[in-house]
């Protein structure tokens, strides 16, 4: 049994970029994970952390008001080495936000917004990775709960099923990372990988960060980045799927 969990970052509204990444592994990796992920994390709860969220981190708010920066960082440095050390899988997908609401005709924008197009690349990449390692059986999924496209992401789902694509993938569930180690992860790379593609955007040094690379272990090729002229690309061939007018239907 596979399972795969996954977080978002940049769908506030002046966003750049949108992402979404996460990891794919057995039910056995994932235990293994979470039990020496929340080990790490236990002799922490009596400051008020008691679980790992990568914004506050860099912020020094909320729970880590009460843990100073080197500690932070020492606690940061042993849960990167549990995903390091893990079999865990990066799948991602990032897609820039501004040229794609400029490149896709309006209608098509209004039924398949930035997330939505993360989120079918997401379902593309985990089909693919698992296809290409002979896993048999359907795939279980989790996302981290964000209110404003969890359901359209269970409807897209649904959706494709009923025309014959990603039938695999049926089980999608949500959690809340702070209730659930396994989206903690995801959390801290999801969180990375925005990182990543903002300065690619700008023009900056697009190389993987130090950290980035410890939580990949330089594997990104199960995922991609989609630029305006990759959505141009994509809008323009006749056999895409995205130059099917129906397609992804988020209404079923």
């Amino acid at each position: 049994m596979l399972q795969a969990y996954f977080d978002e970052s940049g769908t506030h509204g002046d966003s750049k970029v949108t992402a979404i990444a996460g990891y794919v592994a057995t039910a056995d990796v994932w235990t293994r994970v979470e039990d020496q992920w929340q080990e790490i994390l236990k002799p922490y709860a009596p400051l008020g952390l008691t679980w790992w969220h990568m914004a506050e981190y860099r912020a020094h708010k909320g729970q880590y008001e009460r843990i100073d920066p080197q500690t932070g960082k020492q606690i940061l440095d042993a849960l990167v080495r549990v995903i390091h050390e893990s079999e865990l899988q990066v799948i991602w997908a990032g897609v820039d936000t501004q040229a794609y609401a400029a490149v896709v005709p309006p209608d098509f924008l209004a039924r398949c917004a930035p997330y939505d197009y993360c989120f079918y690349w997401i379902m593309r990449q985990l089909a693919v990775w698992s296809a290409q390692r002979s896993y048999s059986g359907n795939i279980g999924m989790m996302f981290a709960v964000q209110d404003q496209y969890n359901a359209r992401s269970e409807r897209a789902l649904k959706s494709w099923h009923s025309a014959g694509v990603l039938e695999r993938l049926e089980t999608i569930t949500f959690g809340y990372p702070k209730l659930r180690p396994a989206l903690q992860p995801a959390d801290i790379l999801a969180n990375e990988m925005y990182r990543l593609i903002e300065r690619y955007r700008g023009g900056a040094n697009s190389a993987p960060s130090p950290l980035l690379k410890q939580i990949s272990k330089n594997r990104l090729q199960d995922g991609g980045f989609a630029t305006e002229e990759t959505i141009r690309h994509q809008m323009a061939d006749p056999h895409s799927a995205w130059a099917n007018p129906k397609f992804p239907a988020l209404s079923g």
